[in-house]
């Protein structure tokens, strides 16, 4: 099972465990966190390095690799467990549940590059629809009409809890299937 596999099989164990909540009904203290969908997308908007609303692969590689960087702290080429813990924490704080936490997926001791990267090249190739390595406006647009928006406008919201208003993007899929 190679690595991309692997961190979709975690993903997925992830995501069912998270579901997986019971007990008494309580109040979030996330309330105001982004959605995962907005929460990916300013992800990928922040790695637009020209800022020109499109995100070529060359910029956000060479931005990813600077992020990686900073949180290296010790400069070694990996994240010892406090480097990890701390970007985990970083992430948490800024998307709350929405959060990409990074993991030590071969169970090395350490967060390679391929392995802090792994979700945002993931989210990066299920966008890129066209494939052809730059995530287009139009492509962007497919992620951010479906992030609710204040006042009922998008999402699920204003409609009673009833569903989008308009009819649903199709899911996006890896290796360019529509």
């Amino acid at each position: 099972m190679d690595r991309l596999q692997r961190f979709l099989a975690g993903a997925a164990v992830l995501a069912l465990l998270s579901a997986c909540g019971g007990g008494a009904p309580h109040v979030d203290p996330n309330a105001g966190a982004p959605n995962e969908r907005e929460a990916n997308l300013r992800m990928i908007m922040r790695l637009d390095g020209n800022h020109d609303g499109a995100v070529a692969r060359t910029e956000f590689d060479q931005a990813l690799h600077n992020d990686f960087v900073l949180v290296d702290k010790n400069g070694d080429g990996k994240l010892d467990a406090a480097e990890t813990a701390a970007e985990n924490d970083r992430r948490w704080q800024a998307d709350g549940p929405a959060a990409s936490p990074i993991f030590d997926w071969n169970q090395d001791g350490s967060v390679d590059y391929m392995e802090f990267a792994n979700a945002a090249m993931g989210m990066f190739n299920l966008i890129d629809r066209d494939r052809d390595g730059q995530l287009s406006a139009a492509e962007l647009q497919v992620l951010a009409r479906a992030i609710p928006r204040p006042g009922g406008q998008g999402g699920r919201g204003g409609r009673g809890g009833r569903g989008p208003q308009r009819p649903a993007d199709p899911p996006l899929r890896p290796n360019g299937g529509n």
